[in-house]
């Protein structure tokens, strides 16, 4: 059940025929509304494998980052809302710093490694988007709804040996 927060927060009272001040701020539902609206529109999330191209998606992974960092900073939210949106931004730093990493800089992104880091972000994003579009109450439309595990077939992957975190290759 979402914790629903009032749209505004008292900052000051006055007196002598009564005054109030509140300042106005997004809620947590408003902001999840906002970042998933966002995300559908990234090519990075459900475009074709083949149609994709390294140094897009990180251009994209790197511009979906400021959007979470800027959902992040939106005065107001709660700690729980946070720390949902530094984990999914976790999940695209990842990808990135894959994509980037000593072997991929040096030997250049093969098709294959740039498919399964891409699949495991997509992956990744899904299953955290789900959760929270679930404690908001917020229905997902569109494209969003191609990575998202439906709530009958949910499996999450335990990586262990030579990945992190988040599912993505480490190097020696």
């Amino acid at each position: 059940m979402a914790r629903w927060r009032l749209p505004w927060r008292l900052t000051g009272f006055s007196t002598p025929v009564v005054g109030v001040q509140w300042e106005q701020h997004d809620g947590d539902h408003e902001v999840v509304r906002r970042v998933l609206n966002a995300l559908e529109d990234r090519r990075i999330l459900f475009a074709q494998y083949g149609a994709e191209s390294p140094d897009r998606c990180i251009a994209s992974a790197v511009q979906v980052r400021h959007i979470l960092t800027d959902a992040m900073n939106t005065r107001g939210i709660s700690d729980g809302l946070e720390l949902a949106l530094k984990d999914l931004r976790a999940v695209f730093t990842a990808f990135v710093d894959a994509m980037q990493s000593g072997d991929a800089q040096r030997h250049g992104v093969n098709h294959f490694g740039f498919t399964a880091a891409l699949a495991t972000l997509r992956s990744l994003v899904g299953e955290r988007l789900a959760p929270l579009c679930a404690e908001y109450e917020i229905e997902i439309v569109g494209r969003l709804q191609l990575i998202v595990p439906d709530s009958s077939n949910w499996f999450f992957l335990n990586f262990s040996h030579g990945h992190d975190d988040y599912g993505f290759v480490r190097e020696p």
